[in-house]
């Protein structure tokens, strides 16, 4: 299954099926005409992979002590939190523009793959730096 496959579902989950699935139409024909790509949906995917992170943040409680530690990402995991960062970053692009959706979904997307500042880039490496903060305490837990 697919990044995009994986991103429609969560970004259903958020409001109506229609709805979703035509923002979403619209987005990969933005894509195709603007940007002059042979595959929108290989575009997205790419700039999914972009986004995810390889290391997430867990609690562990050792010794009645609760410790964030720094793990391996799933795959699953990876384009969960993708799109998550992904959905934060378009709806905070949507209101500061006022554009319709598929359009921010557009210039996020677009901004990701050129390597500009953007939310979702960002939302990666703050959760990056955390992880490298919380690297310590792992070593204090048994079994890491």
């Amino acid at each position: 299954m697919n990044r995009l496959d994986k991103f429609s579902t969560i970004f259903i989950k958020t409001g109506k099926k229609a709805v979703a699935l035509n923002v979403i139409r619209k987005l990969l024909i933005l894509i195709k005409e603007i940007l002059l790509v042979k595959s929108s949906v290989a575009f997205v995917n790419y700039a999914f992979s972009l986004v995810e992170p390889s290391i997430d943040i867990r609690k562990t409680r050792s010794g009645g002590r609760l410790f964030f530690v720094p793990v391996p990402c799933r795959s699953n995991r990876r384009i969960f939190l993708a799109a998550t960062f992904f959905l934060e970053a378009i709806e905070i692009r949507k209101k500061n523009l006022r554009c319709p959706l598929e359009y921010a979904m557009f210039l996020e997307l677009s901004d990701i793959v050129r390597n500009k500042q953007c939310l979702s880039l960002r939302r990666k490496k703050e959760l990056m730096l955390q992880a490298g903060k919380y690297k310590a305490s792992a070593k204090f837990i048994k079994g890491f």
